[in-house]
């Protein structure tokens, strides 16, 4: 058995054994992460010629305002039946998260919860908002139109994308494949493309998650960006073009739309991806330029280390222990439950806390989601 990156006489192999664990379109949703640029980020394990066990992670950097996060986006982790129980798929993630540590990647995220993941230090986190809103409950507009997307529209759609504070950064080279991955259907669900149009002017864009399911009256937003009033006169229109009664979607809580929505159904909710924060002083180090924002008071006044182990928040002379990577990676992306913290004797740390955390992020399960 070995175990290493993925040579170029692996990569089919492993989008096969990716199919036969997942489902037949793996190849086609994730052009991004099984491509031949991304092989040396997929980690498998051979026995003799076969392909029995991977790990793989797709680079990218999130735009927080005026900071960037490098992360890793961990995918379609799996292991043939008669290989398990052999902490290979443990062994690979092990590898992922090092070569992560070798580009500046400092944050994981991962499509999965527990497990092998858990063990790793990685559990559900972030802070969210889902909502449920009923055809009705906002006006629409005669301003507007819908548009199906079409490969020639893509320049309207990059300028809208670009004007998100938060969001993936996406190159003009992988952003189409990204569309072309996320928006390819499933075996019981499509994904639609719909640009909103206010006076023949492109100025936000809806992806759409459409169940086959005859009894699901919903119709979700996988991802979404640009102007937030046009979005929510867009609801009614889409919902009477794909004959469904509520949109169904998630938001940051700093996202601006959320103060027009709240008389709609809604309920606080995790990223449902598990995050972990592997490089905390990296991490921090990319993120001052928002914190500093937030709280220009902080600047030359906020410290951060790790410590045999635990991480050392300091605001001024105060100083505070967090003292495991899965409390830390909540109390900086948020949670859906309440998050304990200790803040006896640390005003300071508590203010600068409770201003800057959690942070804004960009819903997961959207283009990048490779």
């Amino acid at each position: 058995m070995e175990l290493r990156p993925c040579l170029p006489q692996d990569r089919l192999k492993a989008i096969a054994l990716s199919k036969s664990v997942f489902k037949d379109n793996m190849g086609e949703q994730f052009p991004c992460l099984f491509s031949e640029a991304n092989r040396e980020h997929m980690f498998l394990a051979v026995d003799g010629e076969e392909v029995v066990s991977m790990v793989n992670y797709y680079p990218a950097t999130v735009k927080i305002h005026e900071a960037y996060l490098r992360t890793g986006s961990v995918g379609s982790v799996c292991t043939k039946p008669e290989y398990r129980g052999q902490k290979l798929a443990s062994r690979l993630l092990s590898m992922a998260g090092e070569k992560m540590l070798s580009e500046g990647i400092t944050m994981m995220i991962i499509s999965g919860q527990g497990g092998i993941y858990s063990a790793y230090g990685a559990e559900f986190a972030g802070n969210a908002t889902e909502w449920f809103v009923p055809r009705g409950t906002f006006p629409t507009s005669s301003a507007l139109r819908l548009s199906e997307y079409h490969e020639a529209d893509f320049p309207s759609l990059k300028k809208v994308y670009e004007t998100e504070a938060v969001r993936f950064l996406r190159t003009d080279a992988e952003f189409p494949l990204l569309v072309e991955g996320q928006s390819y259907p499933d075996l019981h669900a499509r994904y639609p493309f719909e640009l909103i149009l206010k006076e023949g002017k492109v100025v936000a864009y809806a992806i759409l998650d459409l169940s086959d399911d005859e009894v699901d009256d919903t119709l979700g937003l996988k991802e979404f960006g640009g102007d937030r009033q046009a979005l929510i006169a867009a609801f009614d229109p889409l919902l009477m073009k794909y004959g469904r009664m509520r949109m169904h979607f998630a938001t940051d809580p700093h996202d601006p739309m959320e103060e027009e929505l709240q008389s709609s159904e809604h309920r606080p909710i995790h990223q449902y991806a598990s995050l972990k924060i592997i490089d905390f002083p990296a991490f921090m180090d990319a993120l001052k330029p928002y914190w500093e924002a937030v709280v220009p008071e902080s600047k030359n006044h906020v410290t951060y280390r790790t410590e045999s182990g635990t991480f050392v928040l300091g605001v001024g002379s105060e100083r505070m222990q967090i003292h495991d990577v899965v409390g830390l990676t909540r109390l900086v992306f948020g949670f859906n439950e309440p998050i304990l913290v200790n803040f006896s004797g640390c005003p300071e740390i508590e203010k600068f806390v409770r201003q800057v955390f959690p942070i804004p992020f960009a819903w997961t399960h959207n283009l990048n989601y490779q």
